[in-house]
């Protein structure tokens, strides 16, 4: 849908992203992974969307979610505009805070959100249920004693908390405050890291050549190479912003699982 541009949050653009409610069901067929390469998801609209601009984003709050709690099951970055539809880069699969009232039909507009789950001063809570059979891993709770739930349902609970905390630390990273990646890191021909200078240099000694091989694997060099000319993060730098972030969030949202028996 052409080049894709990010607002600058220090500049005064003043264009809103985009509040709709959805559920699984309704992104299923428009998360990245059921995208061609060269595909974008839309959504449609009535008339064209005019306190938006290309480089927002669009978040999907879950019209599913239990009790009285909102919930974020989706976000892409716009790419495109035009009468009746919204365009985005697919809806990341997440699981995080709504900080904003969804509407009940249609969509609405919303300051920034990425810049507000930075904020030291957020305070947000987010629900989330699992079955006992859930955390068994599809194990019948009824073959199983009940001291052994009760340990997998703790495990189960710790672990959707991890995940929610780093989804919106994964949605809240300023991308455009990351040292840019210079340089490629195979390790054989099957994973592909792009690394700054200073982190190259550091995990170098991973790099090496054998016998394993992505069957995709010249599709992925030429990618990743595109990806390097066109400017991308570094993958260690990001992971590590991602880690703080999240560490952080801890203190600031509220992550109730309920067991759902």
């Amino acid at each position: 849908m052409g080049v894709r541009t990010v607002p600058s949050e220090q500049s005064e653009d003043r264009t809103k992203d985009v509040l709709i409610s959805a559920t699984a069901g309704d992104l299923a067929h428009k998360r990245p992974l059921a995208l061609d390469a060269d595909e974008d998801a839309y959504w449609r609209v009535a008339g064209t969307p005019r306190q938006t601009a290309p480089g927002r984003r669009v978040w999907f709050a879950d019209r599913d979610a239990p009790g009285d709690t909102d919930r974020v099951i989706g976000w892409g970055e716009i790419t495109a505009l035009e009468d009746g539809r919204l365009y985005f880069d697919g809806a990341r699969d997440v699981c995080l805070p709504c900080l904003d009232d969804p509407p009940s039909r249609g969509f609405t507009y919303v300051d920034p959100v990425a810049p507000r789950l930075r904020d030291e001063g957020l305070q947000a809570s987010v629900t989330v249920s699992i079955t006992p059979r859930e955390a068994l891993g599809g194990t019948d709770p009824m073959d199983v004693d009940d001291e052994t739930v009760e340990d997998f349902l703790a495990i189960e609970r710790n672990s959707r908390r991890k995940d929610i905390l780093r989804d919106t630390a994964r949605a809240a990273i300023d991308e455009s405050t990351l040292p840019e990646a210079t340089s490629l890191l195979w390790i054989d021909r099957a994973e592909v890291y792009t690394l700054c200078g200073a982190c190259f240099h550091e995990d170098r000694e991973a790099m090496w050549t054998g016998s394993t091989e992505n069957p995709n694997y010249r599709e992925l060099r030429e990618h990743m190479q595109t990806k390097l000319q066109q400017g991308t993060p570094c993958t260690n730098c990001r992971a590590d912003r991602i880690r703080a972030l999240a560490d952080d969030l801890a203190e600031r949202i509220d992550v109730e699982v309920l067991v759902d028996r």
